[in-house]
């Protein structure tokens, strides 16, 4: 939806809304900000998902190219944040305005983003990182190159410290998935793994020795096809390790829910 032309004013007089959402909406403009600035919100959810980026992938400008003002975005994001703010989820990722969420919205502890690019992971993530009352992480970098999410796991793991529930929605690659196993100091419970599939146990096996050195996973989130796990006998030893660890085994659409 364009909001180009449309007056978003009457947002303002709500005076007991909790939760907005901005669902593949364009066209905001310096006066939806202006509007926005003079009201003191009390939002408790907010999701700012801007239209015409869903099939765009590591193209530079991008922003530029589909018309958003980035400072208006920064500006909306600062204007509907706050300290009552505790979930987000947002598809314009950059430096500025990840600095806005931290700046505006200290207690984010649920936040949902989609990258456009792995470019810009060494300027974003660790921001992302220090939001200190991060609990639940969904990264989505909807590409089909698996080396674009390497260097995002990589940060994460010099990086990520206090986040329990966490989905990356991202291609890694076993290498980068070993160095996030082992250099991460996270203690996460609830956890949706995304690999390549001729190498399930190896990763499996990361997961493993995650859990001798965390003991702090509680379930764990892997896609399942029609038929099945179909776990292999090699397979089938990890499962019964994690098993005797306390990790319960689920289809990842079970946990899906927590990281919407």
């Amino acid at each position: 939806m364009d909001f180009k032309s449309i007056d978003l004013s009457s947002i303002s007089k709500l005076e007991c809304l909790e939760k907005l959402e901005f669902d593949n909406c364009e066209g905001f403009t310096h006066e939806h900000y202006k509007i926005f600035s003079k009201k003191k919100f009390h939002l408790k959810e907010l999701k700012l998902w801007h239209d015409d980026l869903d099939d765009i992938y590591d193209v530079d400008n991008i922003y530029d190219r589909v018309g958003i003002n980035l400072n208006v975005i920064v500006g909306m994001i600062i204007s509907l944040g706050g300290e009552s703010l505790h979930k987000l989820s947002l598809n314009i990722i950059t430096s500025e305005t990840i600095k806005a969420i931290k700046e505006s919205s200290p207690k984010i502890n649920f936040l949902h983003i989609r990258m456009i690019s792995p470019k810009y992971s060494n300027s974003i993530i660790p921001f992302i990182c220090d939001l200190s009352s991060l609990k639940i992480l969904h990264i989505q970098m909807d590409s089909y190159e698996v080396n674009n999410g390497c260097l995002l796991v990589e940060i994460l793991g010099d990086y990520l410290i206090s986040v329990e529930y966490l989905y990356l929605n991202v291609l890694i690659c076993l290498s980068s998935f070993k160095y996030f196993i082992n250099n991460c100091k996270v203690n996460l419970k609830k956890w949706i793994i995304t690999y390549n599939e001729p190498l399930r146990k190896d990763y499996l096996i990361c997961v493993d020795n995650y859990q001798k050195a965390h003991n702090s996973l509680k379930v764990l989130g892997i896609d399942e096809n029609e038929d099945g796990f179909c776990w292999n006998n090699e397979e089938l030893k990890i499962i019964d390790s994690l098993k005797n660890q306390g990790i319960e085994i689920v289809p990842s659409n079970q946990l899906l829910k927590l990281f919407y």
